[in-house]
């Protein structure tokens, strides 16, 4: 609730009078405020001055690392057939590429089972080629679905599954590798089942076609219970002449240096296809219009912060600041000098068509970028990501320089930020002060009004009761 002390007796609006006294003592917190507030916008300024300086770190990140601009891209004359993910350490060139067969994964099918056919008591073991061999105990009561279920949970390199039609059921495996060696091993060990029929299997015996001996197979081997639907099979190519290469899965990264082919398809029988791998010089031109744009974002926000319009009297943020001056000073040298070893006519930015206008921002002229990338590349990459004693890049001593600038301990923008915060905390620790100072000097006044207003009711009752009296002598004298 609030405290009123109001003016009942004397007739003063003594709220007012508390409010303007007290206003009068807030002038230091005012001011106070007033200057927190400017550190506040500065803190701003400065926190989007790292998010612009950061996004030019990042750009020019991409121009610093000659394993980063030498890009390659491969283009396949039929992408059915095969394509290409081509790398730094490729080479430009034409492959004659003639795929002969696809790297095949093995799949087996059972015989018919009946619908609710108990498998058989035992043990099998299974193994993809020179997998880890997984052993799966039955007791005689699984049925075809169950045991699919065993082999999945148990066996991570083959996936089985069950195909059903009408009243019978079939148990699929498939190999979970491509390549000749990964076929499918399933050995079986059968126990006599605890009801013996007329005619008991062998429990030694896995090739009488009855209980698990129905799940035999061993590639190549006798009695085999489970039918091949399609073999385990090596991808075989011929490139550039070369034929018979065999790999065991459809990722070729070790035939062309450089280059993991993907194969998809095969070819016609003497009809090859083409894989082209040339310089990506559209990816390096893209790098090189990032870093433009993320430096001119850089440069809008100097001329925005560090502004004055003498027609209205506003300047920006950081109009004056030594900092974010010499920030932009270090800026503009980097972009417009020299690197030092760079090749004759290629040793600064405008030598690649990239040039400064009179209003700070950088501008591309494609024709020369583009000619540069194409004719001169090994000096570009000089240009940008030499690192070599005490010749650096471009990219390198930018993002070198912008490390140092937005370092989060000893960075020019760290230590700023550091001293505007310090500022503004010890402005709100005295507005603190001042708050509590004011509150009590609020308190006593109230409290002192309040104790002026009782004395001055005391003294207009003493006032009334002598006013009382005088006029009763006199109507007394009257009579």
């Amino acid at each position: 609730m609030a405290f009123s002390v109001g003016g009942l007796v004397s007739g003063m609006d003594t709220e007012s009078i508390i409010s303007q006294l007290t206003d009068v003592e807030r002038q230091p917190i005012v001011k106070l405020q007033q200057k927190e507030a400017a550190y506040q916008v500065k803190l701003t300024a400065y926190g989007s001055l790292r998010s612009v300086l950061s996004g030019l770190k990042t750009a020019s990140s991409a121009l610093d690392n000659r394993t980063d601009l030498n890009q390659f891209t491969g283009v396949s004359s039929n992408s059915g057939t095969f394509t290409a993910s081509v790398f730094s350490t490729a080479k430009s060139g034409t492959y004659s590429i003639e795929v002969e067969s696809l790297a095949q994964v093995q799949k087996l099918k059972s015989a018919a089972f009946n619908m609710d056919e108990a498998i058989g008591a035992g043990k099998f073991t299974l193994q993809l080629g020179t997998g880890t061999a997984v052993e799966i105990t039955t007791d005689g009561t699984e049925k075809l679905s169950t045991i699919a279920d065993r082999i999945n949970e148990s066996q991570k390199d083959i996936q089985a599954s069950v195909i059903t039609n009408g009243d019978q059921s079939y148990l699929l495996l498939t190999g979970q590798r491509t390549g000749e060696a990964n076929t499918i091993r399933l050995e079986v060990t059968e126990e006599t089942p605890p009801t013996p029929p007329a005619d008991p299997p062998d429990p030694g015996d896995v090739t009488d076609n009855m209980g698990l001996s129905r799940l035999r197979y061993i590639q190549g081997g006798e009695n085999n219970r489970l039918t091949q639907t399609q073999g385990a099979s090596d991808a075989v190519l011929t490139v550039d002449g070369v034929a018979g290469i065999h790999r065991s899965t459809n990722m070729v990264a070790d035939v062309i240096k450089g280059v993991t082919l993907t194969l998809k398809g095969t070819t016609a029988l003497n009809k090859p296809e083409t894989l082209t791998v040339s310089r990506d010089t559209t990816a390096l031109a893209s790098k090189v219009n990032a870093f433009v744009e993320a430096y001119n974002s850089v440069s809008d926000f100097f001329i925005d912060a560090q502004s004055y319009d003498p027609k209205t009297q506003e300047a920006g943020e950081l109009l004056g600041d030594s900092t974010a001056r010499q920030i932009r000073k270090r800026l503009d040298s980097l972009i417009g000098g020299a690197v030092a070893g760079a090749s004759s006519g290629l040793s600064r930015l405008s030598d690649l068509g990239v040039a400064m206008d009179k209003e700070g921002k950088l501008t591309v002229d494609s024709n020369t970028l583009n000619d540069a990338l194409t004719n001169r590349f090994d000096d570009v990459s000089t240009f940008f990501a030499t690192d070599t004693g005490e010749s650096k890049g471009f990219g390198v001593r930018l993002v070198n320089t912008l490390d140092t600038m937005l370092n989060k301990t000893r960075g020019d923008l760290a230590q700023k930020t550091n001293s505007f915060q310090s500022s503004v905390d010890r402005i709100q620790k005295d507005i603190a002060r001042y708050e509590k100072r004011t509150s009590n000097i609020t308190t006593r006044l109230q409290t002192q009004f309040q104790h002026l207003e009782k004395l001055l009711g005391q003294y207009q009752k003493t006032s009334d009761f002598m006013t009382q009296q005088i006029e009763a002598l006199q109507n007394m004298n009257k009579r």
